[in-house]
């Protein structure tokens, strides 16, 4: 991405949230994302740069949008998230009462 080359129009669309990997990514998929290159991402500074590796963990997200058009090449996209937290516990004492409660007859 070269900052000041182009300017990029800012547009608001509706997405969903098709996937998070399940572990960090452990080299950068590509160069432009790195802080050295103009990227938000810090590189690891015990790792040697040509390694791409992160200092924080960062996990790949797949995002679909309403629009089909698509997206050629490297650019930053800012998204945000709505959600709410939800304790494992709780999901898990839930879903026990459920099956309770449905086995029970009421």
């Amino acid at each position: 991405m070269r900052r000041g080359w182009r300017r990029w129009k800012r547009t608001t669309a509706r997405q969903s949230l098709r996937a998070i990997d399940n572990s960090p990514v452990r080299r950068l998929p590509h160069l432009l994302l790195a802080q050295d290159h103009g990227g938000p991402i810090a590189l690891n500074p015990t790792a040697q740069k040509k390694d791409l590796r992160p200092a924080e963990a960062w996990f790949r997200v797949t995002v679909e949008g309403e629009d089909d058009a698509p997206v050629d090449g490297v650019r930053e996209v800012r998204a945000h998230f709505d959600g709410t937290r939800e304790s494992l516990a709780r999901r898990w004492v839930h879903a026990a009462t459920s099956v309770l409660i449905e086995q029970s007859g009421f």
